[in-house]
C-alpha cells in the first residue's frame, strides 16, 4: 500500500497499521507486535501487546502516583511511539499517553492509548523541488468561496506558491509548491493562520504531507472538537467566484503570520482572533466579550503614535496624590485607587494607538464608541435583557466592532482593497467597501 493509498484510507475513515510497535520513555519501554486503528470517531488508537519491556509495573506505579486532578501531565510521563509494519515502512508519534493493562497471571501486558497524530515516512520517493499539501475534511465549501480554483497566490518566501482546490465534495486540498527550497516546518501553521482570517472560522488539517528530493512524509491527525460558529469572515464572496482582492488578503495574512510567529505556536493576533471566533459558537454575550478582548488585545500591537507623559510631570501627579494619603476625608481605598491608575500612565490607552488610524481613514470613526460601549456592559456581567430591540443593538456592535477588528488587523498587515464593512449595510446585504476608508466624519 502506498502513501496516496493510505490518505485515501484515512480520508475514508480506515487506516490500519500492523506490525511491531516500540512505546518508551526516559524511564520506560514497551515492545512487542501491536496495531494502529483508526475508530468510528475519527481517532487514531494503538493497542501493543507487550514481549519485552523495561519497568512496566514500576512504570504504571510511578504515574499514578504523580497523577493529580486539574493538573496537565508532566512531560516526563509522555512517551514516543515507533513502529514498523510488515512493508518495513516507519510510523511515529509523539506525546503518547499510553495506559498499560498488567496480566499478572500471564505475566503479560497490555498496552493502549489514544493517538494525536501519526506520522508515516516513506523515504523511497524521489522529485526535485518541495511541496506541503494541507488536507481539510468535512469543510462547507461555501465558506471557502474566493479561494478555491486554479489561480495560483505567490508568495515573498522563497517564490512559494500557495494553491486551493476543491478534493471532493466536502474536502479542500492546500498546496504549497516551494521551487527553490526546502518549506519552514512551521508553514503549514501559518497556512492555517491566514485561513482563519480570511474563512472567519478555525480551521486544522487532518492530513500533512512533505515532499522533497528524499522522499515523503505524512502526518495523520485525530480530529478535534468543532464549535459551530459565527463566521464574519473579512470579505463575503459570491459562490463559485475567485477574488483578487481575498488572494491578496490572504498572501498578507501569511507573510505577517510567517514574521510574527513564534516558535511552533500562533502569532499573537492569530490567537486572539481564534478566541473571538470560537466565542461566537453558543452565546451572544460570550461573543461580545471575546470580541471585545480580540480587538483590545490586537489594537494593543498598533505602534504608539505618541509619547507617554514626561517623567516630571508624572512625579507631579504623585506628589499631588501622596498628600491625599494623610488627608483623612479621602479613604485609603480612593487613595489606593487613584495611585494605581496613575502607575498606569506610562501605558498608552487604546486611543492613543488607534486615534492616528482614525484620522487616515484605517479605521471607522464608530468602532471605538461601540467598543467601549460593548465591552463596558460585557466585561462587568451585564447580561442582554429586554427582548428582540436590545438583542438587535448588541449584534449591530457585534458587528461593529467586528468589522473594526478586521480594519487593524488590515492595518497591521499592510492590506488594501476591498472587505465587507459588517458596520455599514446597504438595502439588502452588507456593503463592500474598499480599505483604506474615506475619511467622512470628524475624529471624535
Amino acid at each position: 500500500m502506498e502513501t496516496m493509498d493510505k490518505l485515501d484510507r484515512f480520508l475514508a475513515g480506515r487506516l490500519e497499521v500492523d506490525g511491531e510497535m516500540a512505546v518508551k520513555s526516559e524511564r520506560a519501554e514497551y515492545r512487542g507486535i501491536g496495531e494502529i486503528r483508526q475508530h468510528a470517531d475519527g481517532v487514531l488508537r494503538f493497542k501493543l501487546y507487550c514481549e519485552h519491556g523495561v519497568g512496566e509495573m514500576v512504570d504504571t506505579l510511578h504515574r499514578l502516583s504523580r497523577a493529580r486532578p486539574g493538573r496537565l501531565i508532566d512531560e516526563e510521563d509522555l512517551f514516543g511511539l515507533e513502529a514498523s509494519d510488515f512493508r518495513g515502512e516507519r510510523w511515529t508519534a509523539e506525546a503518547v499517553v499510553p495506559r498499560a493493562e498488567h496480566y499478572l497471571n500471564a505475566g503479560k501486558t497490555v498496552l493502549r492509548g489514544e493517538l494525536r497524530s501519526l506520522v508515516h515516512v516513506v523515504t523511497r520517493h524521489r522529485s526535485a523541488g518541495s511541496s506541503v499539501v494541507l488536507h481539510f475534511v468535512g469543510q462547507d465549501l461555501r465558506r471557502w468561496n474566493g479561494l478555491i480554483g486554479s489561480a495560483i497566490i505567490s508568495s515573498p518566501m522563497r517564490d512559494t506558491q500557495v494553491q486551493v482546490q476543491a478534493r471532493n465534495a466536502d474536502g479542500v486540498a492546500v498546496t504549497i509548491n516551494c521551487p527553490d527550497g526546502l518549506p519552514a516546518a512551521d508553514l503549514p501553521l501559518r497556512v492555517c493562520e491566514a485561513l482563519w482570517f480570511v474563512l472567519g472560522i478555525t480551521v486544522s488539517p487532518s492530513v500533512i504531507q512533505w515532499q522533497d528530493g528524499e522522499g515523503q512524509r505524512a502526518e495523520y491527525f485525530s480530529p478535534t472538537r468543532r464549535s459551530v460558529v459565527q463566521a464574519l469572515p473579512p470579505l463575503r464572496v459570491p459562490h463559485d467566484r475567485q477574488d483578487p482582492h481575498l488572494f491578496r488578503m490572504f498572501e498578507d495574512y501569511l507573510r505577517y503570520a510567517c514574521i510574527e510567529g513564534g516558535p511552533d505556536e500562533p502569532c499573537v493576533c492569530s490567537i486572539h482572533l481564534r478566541h473571538a471566533i470560537e466565542a461566537s459558537a453558543n452565546s451572544d454575550d460570550a461573543w461580545a466579550l471575546a470580541i471585545c478582548v480580540a480587538f483590545e488585545g490586537i489594537a494593543g500591537l498598533v505602534p504608539v503614535g505618541s509619547d507617554p507623559p514626561p517623567a516630571d510631570v508624572i512625579e507631579r501627579v504623585k506628589q499631588i496624590i501622596a498628600k491625599l494619603d494623610s488627608d483623612p476625608i479621602v479613604p485609603n481605598d480612593i487613595v489606593k485607587r487613584v495611585s494605581n491608575s496613575i502607575g498606569r500612565l506610562n501605558e498608552p490607552r487604546l486611543i492613543d494607538r488607534l486615534f492616528p488610524l482614525i484620522e487616515h481613514g484605517k479605521i471607522d470613526n464608530d468602532v471605538l464608541v461601540s467598543w467601549k460601549r460593548l465591552r463596558n456592559s460585557s466585561a462587568h456581567g451585564t447580561l442582554t435583557k429586554g427582548g428582540r430591540a436590545k438583542s438587535q443593538k448588541l449584534i449591530d456592535r457585534i458587528f461593529l466592532v467586528t468589522s473594526g477588528l478586521h480594519q487593524v488587523i488590515f492595518h497591521l498587515i499592510g492590506y488594501q482593497g476591498d472587505f465587507t464593512n459588517y458596520g455599514r449595510a446597504d438595502p439588502n446585504t452588507f456593503a463592500r467597501t474598499s480599505y483604506p476608508l474615506e475619511v467622512t466624519a470628524p475624529v471624535t
